[in-house]
């Protein structure tokens, strides 16, 4: 039966930093796409680099050529344009700079796809494999990492973790799979009904390293070859190693998944937490990170989880929040990773074997 302890904090401390930004700067090609961050604020980090310019499209285009540039600040009456390396991804250290606008490319999405041992990449072929015309399907494969279409553009996708959407970077095309399970690219338009709506038919980072979509992940048909095809098959079918992913450009997963194998029933509901907490206090079977809250129904009999992340609001009010699962659940926020300073958002108190049972509550946060 499963036990989940969730708990949602704001401030857990990155160690590591790999690409944070969406800037592609490849030796024939550069690709960024700005958003407009803060309007009288700036990074409290100062620029590097300053210089005048009658446009912002050509600060951008300056930045997106230069390394280390993730951000730039623009005045428009004085025009000048100021480059920083320092953006949403670094942190959120803003002060205020009246007259400057502040653009950086948001949090780290565009990525691409490897295996665990980073020997191979999924990606599209072709010709011009940006471009592919009007077939039903364009299908994606594994190559090796050294191949060219690896380090090309046509290697790179757009992760939206929020939509749930794997998006082909320079094509626009989303990632499915055609009624085989090959892995393909279509039209956005064509996900339609429940896919989207669904939680479950989204792509993530799960726990077991799989990208996942719909209980599904993707492995290499065949096995790992200059040309395999990208599939998606039910975990029971795979192995683990050939499904494991990484994302190369994600620094780090905004989830930590922590999982003890064990019964947490003594004392009942009212004594869950407690019981739980003194047994994570000495380790755990298992840990790791992934894109979301979202876990696979069937990871064993008995265990507990805990997930922990930063929420950090975009802007002030009433958020919701909601548990589903099939055991005892609890969500807490806190100000800090300190339990004293938690709240218990929603507890989800049944243990009927069925994913099903849902539970919420919202919080007033300020921005």
């Amino acid at each position: 039966m499963l036990r989940i302890a969730v708990r949602v904090f704001y401030a857990l401390a990155y160690s590591y930093t790999i690409h944070a930004h969406n800037i592609v700067r490849l030796a024939d090609q550069r690709f960024a796409k700005f958003i407009l961050r803060h309007n009288g604020k700036v990074p409290a980090k100062q620029p590097y680099f300053i210089f005048s310019s009658d446009s912002l499209e050509v600060c951008f285009d300056r930045c997106v050529a230069e390394t280390p540039c993730k951000s730039i600040n623009y005045n428009d009456v004085i025009k000048e344009c100021q480059h920083v390396d320092y953006d949403i991804n670094d942190g959120r250290d803003y002060v205020i700079k009246p007259g400057f606008r502040h653009y950086d490319t948001g949090i780290t999405s565009v990525t691409r796809i490897l295996d665990v041992n980073r020997n191979y990449c999924i990606t599209s072929t072709g010709s011009d494999p940006c471009n592919f015309g009007t077939p039903t399907f364009v299908y994606l494969y594994y190559k090796p990492i050294s191949n060219p279409s690896c380090t090309g553009i046509e290697a790179y996708f757009d992760f939206d973790r929020a939509a749930g959407t794997l998006i082909h970077l320079c094509s626009g095309l989303a990632v499915m799979w055609d009624p085989n399970k090959h892995l393909a690219l279509r039209p956005l338009a064509d996900w339609t009904g429940d896919y989207i709506k669904k939680t479950s038919w989204r792509w993530r980072l799960n726990s077991f390293g799989y990208l996942d979509n719909a209980h599904q992940a993707i492995y290499p048909y065949g096995g790992f070859s200059d040309g395999s095809y990208a599939r998606m098959t039910g975990y029971a079918d795979t192995s683990n190693q050939n499904c494991r992913m990484v994302l190369d450009r994600v620094a780090q997963h905004p989830v930590l998944f922590q999982k003890m194998n064990g019964s947490f029933h003594g004392g009942g509901f009212s004594k869950f937490e407690s019981e739980f907490r003194k047994k994570f206090k000495n380790g755990f079977h298992y840990s790791t990170r992934q894109s979301d809250f979202w876990i696979y129904p069937k990871m064993g009999h008995l265990y507990a989880v805990r997930m922990q992340a930063l929420f950090a609001p975009d802007v002030t009010g009433v958020y919701s929040f909601w548990l589903r699962g099939d055991g005892w659940a609890v969500l807490n926020i806190g100000a800090d990773e300190t339990p004293s300073s938690r709240q218990q958002i929603a507890k989800l108190m049944h243990h009927n074997n069925q994913y099903t049972l849902a539970a919420s509550g919202t919080k007033f946060m300020e921005h």
